[in-house]
């Protein structure tokens, strides 16, 4: 089995990571070109059946409005935007650098109190955004 440079890490490892982060990049590539040509947006299933919004709810036109460096509309559309993508930041290269370790896949994040603590704050969010 092939190392890595300098890590010792197996290249098919390193390779399989880097094929993984590509098709995630195509995938969030192409939904951006949907929604700013085309304007397709994911309509939230949770909003349409209750009137409700999820926590999740305003995140594309969030981002959006990041990209065009309008960092108060961004907060206007989802207050939580940033500590959620913080959260899934962190999963993410948690994750990757267990499987560059171990050589086991998935989403092998273990719950700590950061998690605990995350998971609490959105669900506050969920309930205090649909009362104001």
């Amino acid at each position: 089995m092939k190392r890595g440079i300098s890590s010792g890490v197996p290249k098919e490892r390193v390779k399989k990571v880097i094929r993984v982060y590509l098709c995630v990049i195509l995938i969030l590539l192409g939904y951006y070109l949907l929604v700013t040509n085309i304007d397709i947006g994911v309509n939230c299933i949770f909003r349409r059946l209750t009137g409700l919004k999820c926590p999740g709810c305003g995140s594309t036109r969030a981002v959006l409005c990041i990209l065009r460096g309008d960092w108060a509309g961004s907060f206007k559309q989802n207050l939580m935007l940033i500590p959620e993508l913080t959260f899934v930041g962190w999963a993410a290269v948690y994750s990757t650098v267990n499987f560059l370790k171990t050589g086991r896949g998935g989403l092998n994040v273990k719950p700590d109190r950061a998690a605990y603590v995350f998971l609490a704050v959105l669900l506050i969010w969920w309930v205090v955004r649909n009362l104001i």
